[in-house]
Order: structure tokens, then sequence, then C-alpha cells
């Protein structure tokens, strides 16, 4: 498990949990996205929700943007019913994760505090 992110899919709520914490590597990505395919691989996400912890994720770095627009699109094209974000006091990612959301049409997407 590596210690910038973790997941969790719980059945009875029907929600798959990610929590995602500190700056992100190329590497770091790589795993993240690894591991997520593993993760809905196991679950029917057209019946399932998508929340994202990112209380304790940094500003993603210019030159990872293109990686991170790649999950936003990954996470549109499962077809969760809604896909939520929750950011406490960053203002800078919540605009950078609701642009990369309307970039890819997450219409779905929502932060929550």
């Amino acid at each position: 498990m590596s210690n910038k992110f973790n997941f969790k899919a719980e059945s009875s709520s029907k929600t798959l949990f990610i929590n995602v914490r500190g700056s992100f590597t190329e590497e770091d990505g790589k795993a993240y996205i690894a591991e997520y395919i593993n993760q809905v691989k196991a679950i029917d996400a057209k019946s399932y929700k998508l929340f994202l912890d990112c209380t304790e994720l940094n500003v993603t770095s210019q030159d990872l943007s293109a990686m991170l627009q790649g999950c936003f699109e990954m996470y549109k094209n499962d077809g969760f019913i809604n896909v939520q974000a929750k950011i406490i006091n960053n203002a800078v990612l919540k605009m950078q994760l609701n642009r990369l959301a309307k970039n890819v049409g997450l219409a779905n997407f929502e932060v929550v505090s």
C-alpha cells in the first residue's frame, strides 16, 4: 500500500472511497492508476459513487496535470453515479479539480467540505 493513497470499496453504501495525500510524483501517479484500475474491476462502477478524500492532497504540479486529467477521464468513462472530492481550506486545489472535471465533461463532479 502506498503512503500517498489508499482505496476502500464499501458495498453497503455502494461507494469507492479513495484517500489521496501529499504531492504525487509521476511514479506515484502510475501506481495510483494501476491500483484504481484493479479496484474498479472488482465493482460495478455504474452503481457506485466515488468519494475522493483530498483533505491532505497538495496542488498538482503542472507537469502532472495531464496525468490527473487522465484520472478524471477514467472516472467519467467508468460511469460512477457521482464523484465527490472533499477539500478543506485549499481554494487552489478546488479550482484545479473543478477545471479538470469541466475539461473532461465530468458533469456529476462536486467539491464538498
